[in-house]
């Protein structure tokens, strides 16, 4: 059964071998093909159910999607699908890379380590979420509705009525203000602080929230933002911080209790079961999960979902070839590369079909300016002229792979990047002149430095410190676990880093989110105290048309990526997640971060 399609873009870009036998099943967008209807129970190998058959939703193939969706002031109704019949029941095997970083607390971290399993356990978005049929549109979530002011500087939002908490306590509004402000503002007791997360900057140009009646609660915003729902609905902000729990400690001066000293509570599809470090988590259908799809049918549908803690990639790739996964992991090393599908099809044959999503092992390397080495331009200059970035697809893409700038689809970047110095093949032999001159008038010949980074991006790190060899400069690797690098990167006690981060879904909160000072976003990619980012951002949310913000992040790709070089980028490659045929309903997004749609709410097993 061929499950898979390829965007005509991935073709161009890409260039896919066809060894990997996928079958073309829309001219616009990946997504996997339904196969034949459920007509029996569904199990698995961990759990045995008599399951109910249920008229669903057929899987939805996905538009291609504008890179810069027009702002939805109202909720976006969803289409009405044809029915199919869905098989309830069972339990969802899926592979994890590593034990969760922060006591599972999402406003200290972001990374994909956790935020995976907290889309589960709290569900997609918060108020909002992206649309299950149209990534680039915003539908309700907690939030049944909302409306805006006529300057998109308030969203006022009715919650929904009877969601609970898993523990049965109800979620309201005060409880949802109650955790905006805990995220944004932290909290105090006394001499005591909690600081406020670390994704604040995706709360946007933030200046209050309200509590209103009739279970409703406003949030306002300093300067206009017609596409603020874009970014709050992004996976880093789930509602996973219960005012019945988390108040009570901190006020009992536990300031840094976490998620999982109170039982990780939230309201998402999958109830909490356990947790064991290095072996996996266990969670279980919620019952009075509030969220039903789009011809009424009670979500979830699983009984629930088991993850597997696989720290070492061979045996995760040799678990699931094995058939002891359902779906693949999420991350750097547990993607399967487009070289490793025919071993793939080997062991499973066409019992699998794969995910996409825009990455490739590279990554990018971002500078801390306000300090030597890099709070001197000329270096960081010197480093974008000297790298080859061709290097990157050769190697870290498997020559599959775009060179890019500040877009994870080159596309929509400024249409003259590759023209820029330091992207332009031609004018290679130039470029590195120029960068061994300007190392020479910095005074910097033989300097050492540091790049800190995750022990999930060493191959695409590696790969930065080989490409600067030469110039004159050489770079220091120090690798630690991702909660210690969450912590050393929030703060501005290193000279470079590794950093993700795009232009391709830009808002103002995610263009501060990532590129911001970092008094604004701890988790910025880079150290700087340049205000321009971020009265670009403004401007940003100023606009009402999709031509005049491409301009705005257009101009703003080439002044972090190429008048300051703030951050460098180098490559685009293809990342696949392997599911195996019998899981439906399953699905990532390409360009958005890899946790939306991994809450599983709507998958079910046809086994």
């Amino acid at each position: 059964m061929r499950m898979i399609m390829i965007r005509p873009l991935l073709l161009a870009i890409l260039a896919l071998t066809s060894v990997m036998a996928f079958a073309a099943c829309s001219d616009d967008e990946p997504t996997a093909t339904r196969g034949p209807e459920a007509t029996a129970t569904a199990t698995t190998p961990a759990a045995t159910s008599t399951p109910t058959l249920t008229p669903g939703t057929p899987t939805p193939t996905a538009t291609a999607a504008p890179l810069l969706p027009t702002a939805t002031p109202t909720a976006t109704p969803m289409p009405t699908p044809t029915p199919i019949l869905i098989t309830r029941g069972g339990i969802l095997r899926v592979g994890h890379r590593k034990d969760p970083p922060a006591a599972w607390d999402t406003m200290r971290s972001t990374n994909y380590n956790l935020t995976p399993l907290t889309a589960a356990i709290a569900g997609e978005g918060n108020l909002v979420q992206p649309c299950w049929d149209d990534e680039t549109t915003i539908c309700p979530a907690i939030a049944e509705s909302w409306d805006v002011n006529s300057d998109f500087t308030s969203y006022t939002f009715k919650i929904r009525d009877g969601v609970k908490w898993h523990d049965g306590e109800p979620l309201t509004a005060e409880d949802v203000v109650y955790w905006v402000n805990l995220f944004v503002n932290g909290a105090k007791v006394g001499d005591l602080e909690r600081l406020p997360g670390v994704a604040k900057a995706q709360f946007g140009d933030f200046k209050s929230v309200e509590l209103l009646a009739g279970n409703s609660m406003r949030i306002n915003l300093n300067n206009p933002d017609a596409f603020y729902l874009d970014g709050l609905a992004m996976h880093r902000v789930p509602i996973f911080h219960p005012q019945h729990l988390f108040e009570p400690a901190i006020q009992a001066g536990n300031m840094d209790v976490t998620p999982l000293e109170l039982g990780n509570i939230a309201a998402g599809p999958f109830k909490f079961v356990s947790y064991d470090p290095g072996i996996g988590v266990v969670t279980e259908r919620n019952d009075e999960y509030w969220e039903k799809d789009g011809v009424g049918n009670q979500l979830p549908f699983l009984d629930g979902v088991e993850y597997f803690i696989l720290p070492d990639a061979s045996a995760y790739h040799a678990a699931f070839r094995t058939g002891r996964l359902d779906r693949g992991a999420m991350g750097r090393g547990y993607y399967v590369a487009p070289s490793m599908v025919p071993q793939y099809r080997d062991s499973l044959g066409d019992d699998i079909y794969f995910l996409e999503r825009a990455g490739g092992a590279s990554a990018g390397l971002g500078f801390n300016t306000l300090k030597a080495p890099f709070s001197d331009i000329r270096l960081r200059e010197a480093i974008s002229l000297w790298i080859d970035r061709q290097t990157a697809i050769d190697t870290l893409n498997q020559g599959s792979g775009k060179i890019r700038a500040g877009f994870l689809d080159p596309s929509s970047s400024d249409p003259t990047y590759l023209t820029w110095p330091g992207y332009n093949p031609d004018t290679r032999e130039a470029d590195r002149a120029k960068a061994k001159q300007l190392v020479a008038d910095a005074g910097a010949e033989g300097l050492e430095f540091t790049i800190i980074l995750p022990n999930t991006m060493g191959t695409a790190m590696e790969w930065w410190a080989g490409a600067i060899d030469g110039l004159g400069l050489t770079a220091k690797l120090q690798v630690m676990d991702v909660t210690a690098f969450d912590e050393r990167k929030a703060g501005t006690d290193w000279d470079a880093t590794w950093t993700g981060g795009n232009m391709d879904q830009g808002t103002t909160a995610l263009i501060n989110f990532s590129f911001g000072q970092k008094s604004d976003s701890p988790y910025a990619g880079t150290v700087h105290d340049d205000p321009k980012i971020a009265e670009e951002a403004t401007r940003l949310g100023s606009v009402r048309s999709n031509a005049e913000r491409n301009q705005i992040l257009r101009e703003l790709e080439k002044y972090i990526f190429l008048d300051k070089a703030y951050i460098l980028q180098a490559s685009v490659g293809l990342d696949l997640i392997p599911v195996r045929s019998y899981v439906k309903d399953t699905k990532t997004s390409f360009i958005l971060n890899p946790p939306t749609f991994a809450s599983f709410s709507r998958t079910w097993i046809q086994k």
